[in-house]
């Protein structure tokens, strides 16, 4: 019997968000950067809700993002 995988409604949007960031970063592939950016846009999802219950700063995670999303090979244009 074949299972179908199921996602919520969040998770399809943070996957479709970090697709639209690889692509507008001329990335090859997706990563944990990029799933953690489409994380990171979702202001009130559970990614958000951790954040502020940790105290750390979604700017701070943002900018750590960005670092590390330049740092990824790009395709060739």
């Amino acid at each position: 019997m074949k299972r179908e995988k199921t996602y919520t409604e969040r998770a399809r949007e943070a996957i479709q968000s970090s697709q639209v960031e690889a692509r507008r970063l001329h990335h090859s592939e997706v990563d944990v950067w990029h799933l953690l950016s489409g994380l990171l846009v979702q202001k009130e999802g559970l990614f958000g809700a951790l954040l502020k219950r940790l105290e750390i700063s979604p700017a701070a995670v943002e900018l750590a993002l960005q670092r590390e999303l330049a740092g990824l090979p790009r395709l060739s244009e």
